[in-house]
């Protein structure tokens, strides 16, 4: 099985002394887990930050029950100012991890964490740790679960013992995404390190006003991995994008995975990715190179979709239509309803079951960012035909409406007209070919052959 190990820092270098249980947890299970550190013995200043160690007894409880306790550990608080010339900046609190100030270290934690509460001199008793748990997992607890922690170490009316810090983890994304399609709620996301500040494609299909997503160098959306997400097979990716005239080597536009890496290291400029990855596994919708529209799976160095060039998009300032399909047997790609690229493939999308979903990123949001306006997402699990790809496009950009029409002139007939291309023919049902050149309001002699005129869209 797996064992908890539970740690104390000594404050003073590098060691530390743990108390190791006999009880597994269990993998996909929440845990209720509080560990106290209770000084009893004062042994003066022994150690080399200045301040005085303490022998006290650490004690660790699962699910409000005690299963191990370890009366001689040392513990020396290091609150010692550092001298000049030393690192000013105050040791920050990690979760989940090392902190920064310990470079993340190679063990990250993987999985959930909620309610997590630290009490500054206070400990908690062993019966407000079962009433903690009983509150948290009982249908009908006579006291909320957030009272209990809010009051445990309550000493008088002055309401001195609250804890020091308490993270809920309740708070609702800062820029929220509403999923609008059959998945609902479960596949909402949230703009991360960034607003909904954008002006999307403009058109009574979009109402008005119509909010994009800008996305930059540091900010993407968040998806996270719902299950109804994790497509085999069939699929359509599909986005309004307004790209800017410098993209990444690789820019994302909409991507589920590939799957993060097991570990993080600190670097002077953030976070330093490392370790290996838990999945190659990708499938997205993107910008290669700055040259190509790209849509397909990767399967580690193995690529299976289609690829078309970008042509004057980038820097145009004008919002482009994309629309990545695989129907089967067939990857597509349709820039504004016209389908620019095809691949037959065995392969379509892949399950990435580690992998997020991101939009304007890699799916966790650590790598190759789109730059511009991102609006309109959709993801299908079927291969959408090139009838809905055209109408989807038509939808938010319609057709330019054509008007032609004749006017007596002092010479015959004055043409004129609105949208498409003049044609003419001399038979009335077929034969008809661009008239090379013509602008509205050309003049039709009253004698001559007879002539045909229609408009091409």
């Amino acid at each position: 099985g797996h064992g908890w190990n539970f740690r104390m820092y000594s404050g003073s270098g590098n060691g530390g002394q743990d108390i190791l249980t006999d009880t597994d947890y269990t993998v996909g299970r929440w845990q209720h887990l509080v560990v106290t550190w209770e000084p009893t013995t004062q042994n003066g200043d022994v150690g080399s930050n200045g301040n005085d160690q303490w022998l006290g007894k650490l004690t660790g409880y699962i699910d409000g029950v005690q299963v191990v306790q370890n009366e001689n550990i040392l513990y020396s608080a290091n609150r010692e100012t550092p001298e000049d010339g030393q690192d000013q900046t105050p040791a920050d609190l990690a979760i989940g991890a090392y902190n920064k100030a310990s470079t993340f270290g190679n063990n990250p934690y993987e999985g959930g964490v909620d309610e997590l509460a630290i009490y500054n001199n206070y400990v908690l008793t062993a019966e407000q740790v079962k009433a903690h748990y009983d509150a948290g997992t009982k249908a009908n607890p006579p006291v909320a679960y957030d009272t209990l922690v809010y009051t445990a170490g309550f000493t008088g009316p002055e309401r001195v013992g609250l804890p020091a810090s308490y993270y809920r983890f309740n708070e609702t994304a800062v820029a929220p995404v509403a999923n609008a399609g059959t998945l609902g709620a479960a596949a909402d996301g949230s703009v991360v390190a960034g607003v909904i500040d954008g002006s999307g494609p403009t058109g009574a299909a979009f109402g008005a006003p119509n909010p994009a997503i800008q996305i930059g160098a540091r900010n993407w959306v968040a998806i996270n991995n719902p299950a109804g997400l994790n497509i085999a097979g069939n699929i359509t990716l599909e986005a309004w994008i307004n790209p800017d005239a410098t993209q990444n080597a690789v820019s994302r536009i909409v991507s589920h995975g590939p799957a993060i890496p097991t570990d993080f290291d600190a670097a002077a400029t953030g976070i330093t990715l490392a370790g290996s990855l838990l999945s190659t596994n990708e499938v997205a919708l993107r910008i290669d190179g700055g040259t190509e529209y790209v849509v397909g799976t990767w399967k580690g160095a193995d690529f299976h979709g289609a690829r078309a060039s970008v042509g004057t998009d980038l820097g145009a300032g004008k919002w482009v239509h994309l629309l990545g399909t695989y129907d089967g047997t067939t990857w597509r790609l349709y820039r504004n309803g016209v389908q620019i690229a095809s691949a037959a493939d065995a392969v379509g999308a892949v399950g990435v079951s580690d992998g997020d979903w991101a939009v304007g990123s890699t799916g966790s949001g650590w790598a190759d960012n789109f730059a511009g306006g991102i609006d309109e997402v959709a993801v299908y699990g079927k291969g959408l035909s090139a009838a809905q790809a055209q109408a989807h496009y038509n939808a938010a950009v319609p057709p330019t409406v054509s008007n032609l029409s004749f006017a007596r002139s002092a010479d015959g007939l004055k043409l004129t007209w609105t949208g498409g291309v003049l044609q003419q023919s001399d038979s009335y049902a077929s034969g008809y070919s661009d008239v090379g050149g013509a602008a509205s309001g050309i003049d039709i002699p009253a004698t001559g052959a007879a002539k045909f005129y229609r408009l091409r869209q």
